[in-house]
């Protein structure tokens, strides 16, 4: 009996003591991981205006919705920001930093002024989207006459809104919206169809990365290339960060084939790839057996994604000695070496070149100040910066690929012809 009862007195000392300890412990630890969750919301939600002049909260409130709206429908977050502190970096610089520490969008526009300076800084695939006239355009549009802040913001996001509008910019999906195989033009079996979706399916995963077949009747005024390109994008093909993967667009109009490859798939399917796939597939094609055309790529696809995995992509040519691979990669190590220096310390000189002042926003300085004063709210600055990333609208990157920006700003590679 007494051993029954010293069970019972532990059985309350666990209930009275150790279960409420545990209860607090649990609600103690909890608090952080709620706060954390909040502040992961809070930057998933964004904040795109990030003010120090004299706009009320309620206006913010406002200028933030219409950003978050251009977010929402073209997939860019457009930005404004100011830092008036004394800094002994360039404004360039500021600029990136100011984004990369407030900006949660990694693809975005971001308008920044200092005292006395401004800068538009573009960020991932906004670099490759708008044009030099469109980004110069910018400073005319938020600097008008008698203008105040908050309404050259206004301003600044409508005509953002209105150039992204212009370039049919859209959302890119998050995860593929289609199947890997959009037979639209009618050119296979049912039976041709389900056997191709498999094999599509089975190197996709195996290679971890979309290999997709579109067919349609018309490219709706579109280029091949744009076509491909924009199809693969806003319809959200890709595997992982790089939305790895290759798309054959076949089109009955003017009987076009083209190929479209982005991330891994550039590497994989580089242009001497692009050239077996025309040897393997175009007779195909040609003769109307879209299915052997089709299997014929799907093939194909593997086995240089394969050789590319393996560290040898896909060449074209006879297979090197080790001698042979040696020599010929150090002199093309060299000139390549040669050649991107060149370039950087060009593009560097040319950057610097068109730093300068903006004298159309003279009519704002305030006497003789060269730091921001605020009279009414109004616009005061004197310098500008009107240098923005260079980019090169066509080139070749690693592995022999001929490569280009689609109409969203992803980078892509492939090739195509007629049929």
């Amino acid at each position: 009996m007494r051993e029954r009862n010293n069970h019972l007195t532990i059985r309350k000392i666990i209930y009275l003591f150790l279960l409420p300890a545990l209860v607090i412990v649990f609600l103690v630890g909890a608090k952080p991981v709620f706060a954390a969750q909040s502040a992961l919301d809070a930057l998933d939600a964004g904040r795109f205006i990030f003010n120090e002049s004299n706009i009320d909260e309620a206006a913010v409130a406002q200028l933030d919705a219409q950003a978050q709206k251009l977010y929402d429908d073209y997939g860019i977050g457009i930005y404004y920001g100011e830092d008036n502190s004394a800094s002994e970096e360039d404004t360039i610089t500021r600029a990136q930093e100011f984004y990369q520490e407030n900006c949660a969008i990694p693809d975005g526009v971001l308008l920044f002024l200092t005292s006395d300076e401004y800068y538009v800084y573009l960020s991932g695939r906004a670099e490759h989207i708008f044009t030099e006239d469109e980004i110069d355009q910018i400073w005319d549009v938020f600097i008008t006459d008698n203008n105040y802040y908050e309404e050259g913001i206004a301003d600044y996001l409508t005509y953002m809104g209105a150039v992204m509008e212009s370039h049919g910019l859209q959302v890119i999906p998050s995860s593929r919206l289609k199947p890997l195989l959009v037979d639209d033009a009618d050119l296979l079996s049912e039976w041709e169809e389900e056997d191709l979706l498999e094999r599509l399916t089975s190197v996709s995963n195996k290679e971890q990365m979309d290999v997709a077949v579109v067919t349609v009747n018309t490219l709706e005024g579109k280029s091949p290339e744009a076509f491909a390109d924009d199809y693969y994008d806003y319809n959200g093909y890709g595997q992982g960060a790089d939305k790895d993967g290759v798309l054959l667009l076949v089109s009955m109009e003017d009987r076009d084939w083209h190929v479209s490859t982005t991330g891994f798939g550039i590497t994989a399917v580089n242009d001497a790839a692009i050239e077996l796939i025309e040897d393997r597939v175009v007779s195909h094609l040609s003769d109307g057996d879209y299915y052997g055309a089709f299997t014929s790529y799907c093939s194909t696809v593997d086995e240089v994604a394969e050789m590319a995995r393996n560290g040898e992509p896909y060449t074209g040519g006879p297979s090197l000695t080790k001698n042979q691979i040696f020599g010929t990669s150090g002199i093309l190590s060299v000139i390549l070496g040669f050649g991107i220096g060149f370039g950087a310390t060009a593009r560097q000189k040319k950057n610097l070149k068109r730093v300068r002042k903006q004298h159309g926003a003279n009519a704002y300085i305030y006497g003789d100040a060269s730091h921001l004063d605020i009279c009414e709210d109004r616009f005061i600055r004197r310098n500008v910066v009107r240098t923005r990333i260079q980019k090169d609208d066509d080139h070749r990157g690693g592995g022999g690929s001929t490569i280009h920006f689609g109409s969203s700003g992803t980078m892509h590679g492939g090739g195509g012809g007629k049929f």
